[in-house]
């Protein structure tokens, strides 16, 4: 289960107490979680274990949908800051996108169409609706996961270009355009590098043991390690889901990348 000291969230359950939440960035088995800027939540004695499960569930969430990096940088094409700028861009909150250089900008705002895009795209609600009954909220966060997933184990359908390759030159690209990451990215990098995230999702297995360490810090019963079962029961269902989605994914973002290129 999450705790308060997995994201330096404090809480004094005494009266009605004022309380601050500055930003976080900490390490969990190998993982990085750098969330949560929430200031000063008056926290009465009856909400409190229910605004901390909340605040910590709501976390996760976060996190996970920063898990999904690979269709990201995938759909980015060849341009090496428009990639970065996608990569980034869950770091990137309101209009702060501006401080980057166009390209970069240009990929932030690129990752936010893809995701309003996949979020309601009706082959995405299809598969999440049959996750529904069993994860309720997690369901949208394990077919992101199961998506990336297809997407590396059949990777040679898209790309000419070996995955541990394809890897590889991105983790060099990020570390030569290391001045313009922001710190949270500067902090993950070595962990991503180190665990080969982009990789993670290629086997069962993989994806596996990344919802078993998500289910382990959910606030609430997720049975999350159990869905890789659910995949396996539906495994045609959910890659024809995903093939199908995918492929209007690619012709929504190479329209949005020839908007930007004009």
């Amino acid at each position: 289960m999450l705790s308060e000291c997995d994201f330096g969230l404090s809480f004094r359950p005494i009266g009605y107490t004022r309380v601050s939440i500055p930003p976080v960035s900490s390490v969990c088995s190998g993982l990085l979680f750098s969330f949560i800027n929430i200031q000063k939540i008056c926290i009465s004695p009856v909400r409190y274990k229910k605004q901390k499960n909340l605040l910590l569930t709501t976390a996760l969430y976060s996190y996970i949908r920063k898990m999904n990096f690979l269709a990201h940088i995938y759909l980015s094409g060849d341009d090496e800051l428009l990639r970065i700028g996608n990569f980034i861009a869950d770091s990137i909150k309101g209009n702060k996108y501006t401080m980057f250089p166009k390209r970069v900008q240009q990929g932030i705002l690129l990752h936010r169409q893809i995701d309003s895009y996949t979020d309601h795209h009706p082959t995405v609600r299809q598969s999440t609706r049959r996750l529904h009954a069993n994860y309720s909220h997690y369901s949208g966060v394990i077919v992101d996961m199961y998506y990336d997933h297809f997407l590396a184990a059949n990777w040679g359908d898209y790309s000419d270009v070996p995955l541990d390759v394809f890897a590889d030159e991105f983790y060099t690209t990020l570390e030569n355009h290391r001045d313009i990451l922001p710190e949270r990215t500067l902090g993950m990098l070595p962990y991503m590098k180190r665990e080969n995230w982009l990789l993670s999702y290629a086997s069962l297995e993989g994806l596996e043991r990344i919802l078993t360490q998500m289910n382990r810090r959910t606030a609430y019963k997720s049975n999350m390690h159990l869905a890789v079962h659910d995949l396996r029961a539906h495994y045609t269902a959910f890659q024809e889901e995903f093939t199908v989605f995918f492929k209007e994914l690619l012709i929504f973002t190479r329209a949005k990348i020839r908007e930007a290129d004009q």
